[in-house]
């Protein structure tokens, strides 16, 4: 049987936070089943929120620095979501 574990990662625009979430596809004879191990919200820190908030008067330069923290963000996540947890792959 053809196994994945896999997170997902997903922020919409409420600013809410960011949903990460660990699952398992199984691909079976009468086609793929699922099933959702975990899952979390996470909330924006306030830097980050104030920043994501005002995202569209922010420079390049700036633009570039809220995807880096962004992506730092939303890493750290999904490191505490999973611990040592084994995954195929992070679809974001």
């Amino acid at each position: 049987m053809l196994k994945f574990r896999a997170v997902g990662v997903m922020s919409g625009t409420s600013l809410d936070g960011v949903d990460v979430t660990l699952c398992c596809f199984r691909l079976t004879n009468s086609g793929w089943e699922y099933d959702i191990e975990q899952g979390k919200t996470y909330s924006y820190p306030p830097v980050l929120f104030d920043e994501l908030s005002n995202a569209m008067a922010l420079s390049s330069l700036d633009l570039a620095h809220l995807n880096n923290a962004l992506s730092e963000f939303w890493s750290a996540c999904v490191k505490e979501l999973i611990g040592d947890e084994q995954v195929d792959f992070v679809s974001v």
